[in-house]
């Protein structure tokens, strides 16, 4: 992943770009949305590596451009504007979804309580919808054990189904097998706008 400082024209990289094994997804923000003087953007690509690898010699820079190089040219345009030490590396990990977030007056919440892959772009949004719940659930209950368990019930549902849908997207995304990959481009073309949208809608919106 990486903070880059690009022009207009970085902003056409497609949200999704699929191709084998390696996958290329943005969350810009574009010059309408930064605050004033700031326009930056973070970015990140992923790929099926071993635990624990490290960049080739030449640079995590190099490497990212002899992999995505020939793709549509925002892409490879965004990570020559990316300088190599705001280039980061990092294994993404998730678990299983916990039975259990609160015991007595303690509880859990945010990666504490759902880790999740960054697939789906919902780990800090998912920490937040927790926060409103948390705040919520404390001031309709004077009791702190009740509302910790209230809190547990309302959030614990939903958490765990993003954290399974992350999994699952970044599973279909990571395929390597060529058959299977254009079979998954050729289904992802085929789903019409409003199921697509409708899928959008369960995980974005909290009362879904």
């Amino acid at each position: 992943m990486a903070v880059a400082t690009p022009g207009d024209t970085l902003t056409a990289l497609p949200t999704h770009h699929f191709a084998g094994r390696h996958s290329a997804l943005r969350s810009p923000r574009s010059r309408s949305e930064a605050p004033r003087g700031v326009q930056r953007f973070y970015w990140f690509a992923t790929k099926n590596t071993p635990e624990g690898g490290r960049a080739a010699p030449a640079g995590h820079k190099a490497e990212l451009l002899e992999r995505f190089g020939s793709w549509v040219e925002s892409i490879p345009s965004i990570i020559r504007a990316a300088a190599e030490d705001k280039i980061l590396r990092h294994d993404v990990y998730d678990r299983d979804p916990l039975l259990q977030w609160c015991k007595g007056r303690v509880t859990l919440l945010g990666d504490a309580a759902h880790p999740m892959m960054p697939n789906l772009g919902q780990g800090a949004c998912q920490a937040i919808e927790d926060a409103v719940a948390l705040a919520e659930c404390v001031k309709m209950q004077g009791d702190m054990i009740v509302a910790l368990k209230l809190y547990e019930e309302r959030r614990k549902d939903r958490a765990a189904m993003i954290v399974r849908c992350s999994r699952a997207f970044g599973n279909v995304e990571q395929i390597e097998n060529p058959l299977l990959c254009a079979l998954r481009n050729a289904a992802i073309r085929l789903v019409p706008a409003c199921i697509s949208l409708r899928q959008l809608a369960s995980i974005l919106d909290p009362e879904a």
